[in-house]
């Protein structure tokens, strides 16, 4: 017998919300994110064929099966669950349960970046989903900014690159959850809301400082890797030929691998480096501009990060084909094991980033 856990505050449903009498298989299998058995249990005669059928919602406090997959996982099983139960019932992605929250509110609360990606690509198109703002007046964006996690913060604004600016009078999805009405519901004062915009002004301000010390951290990585292949450039492997007549006619002063297919390689990689490198650093330089818009230096971050891993990677190609071409000719064993070992990391890099 499986042992049955509900969920802790910490992940987004509370401990008292416990399953609906009579659907405890459908909580658990959302729960677990059992793609499979979800499958099963949703398939007729438990269709849901409206947006009226209440057939998934699984929790007291009106959590559907979307809320809880949402919540407690942010694999590959509880990710394909959430596509399982949007193709049974796509008027999920906007359900509230009763504090306004919908699964989106839930995967950015408990932090789950995976689980809110997959949500705004079951979405398409539409940008209601993300401006939902639940009895808190919150829209998912607050929830990740809570969770301290800048890929999710990016991801939302992706969707929507106003909403950070979202007028706090704006409607919200659930009708009664605007910011507004929260505010005349709980006589929040005006120096409430001075003081509450203050905060985001303050949270702003520590997210550009964190963008301006990580860029700096990083520019140090693409200047050392731009450095160094600007300098192979120049101190090629096997030197320069000692000709006395220079080109076209002679060979003076060209280096003497040249027309190794090894040699190319080397050539090639070492560009592609030099080139990546360079534009990480001018990137990252124009990142810690504080007067740029924060969500555009996220951009920029993102857009370094992706160079400087290229970069990295032609200087490591670059390394290997300079010690193929200096020892084949001495010890072609040694040059292919050095081949053969910067192969592998590449590999092991390529799985970190697939699992990622």
């Amino acid at each position: 017998m499986a042992e049955i856990s509900i969920c802790s505050p910490d992940k987004g449903l509370p401990v008292e919300d416990l399953p609906v009498p009579g659907r405890l298989q459908l909580f658990l299998a959302a729960s677990s994110g059992d793609d499979e058995w979800l499958q099963q249990l949703l398939s007729p005669p438990m269709a849901v064929t409206s947006e009226e059928d209440s057939a998934l919602v699984v929790t007291n406090e009106g959590n559907s099966a979307l809320h809880v997959v949402a919540t407690d996982g942010d694999g590959a099983g509880h990710l394909e669950s959430a596509k399982v139960i949007h193709d049974k019932a796509k008027h999920l992605l906007l359900a509230c349960n009763v504090h306004g929250d919908t699964p989106l509110h839930c995967a950015a609360r408990a932090g789950n970046t995976c689980m809110v990606s997959r949500l705004i690509e079951l979405a398409g198109d539409a940008k209601d989903m993300v401006r939902v703002q639940n009895k808190d007046g919150k829209t998912a964006l607050h929830e990740a900014i809570g969770s301290d996690d800048m890929q999710m913060v990016q991801a939302l604004m992706s969707k929507d690159n106003e909403l950070a600016r979202l007028d706090a009078n704006d409607d919200a999805q659930n009708g009664n959850s605007r910011r507004d009405r929260f505010m005349e519901e709980h006589n929040e004062s005006h120096e409430d809301k001075i003081r509450s915009d203050r905060l985001m002004e303050e949270n702003e301000r520590r997210e550009g400082k964190k963008i301006t010390d990580f860029a700096q951290i990083v520019g140090i990585g693409s200047v050392l890797v731009a450095t160094a292949t600007f300098a192979a450039a120049f101190t090629m492997p096997g030197g320069f030929s000692e000709d006395k007549e220079t080109p076209p006619m002679g060979k003076g002063g060209t280096p003497t691998l040249a027309g190794y297919y090894a040699f190319d390689g080397f050539v090639i990689s070492n560009t592609l480096a030099f080139i990546c490198s360079s534009l990480a650093t001018f990137s990252l330089i124009y990142t810690g501009v504080g007067a740029l818009d924060i969500y555009k230096r996220i951009e920029l971050v993102s857009f370094s990060l992706a160079l400087l891993m290229g970069a990295a990677r032609s200087f490591c190609a670059a390394f290997a084909f300079a010690l193929y071409v200096l020892l084949a000719p001495v010890d072609r064993r040694a040059a292919i094991a050095s081949c053969t070992l910067t192969g592998m990391a590449f590999i092991v890099l390529a799985i970190g980033e697939i699992r990622d």
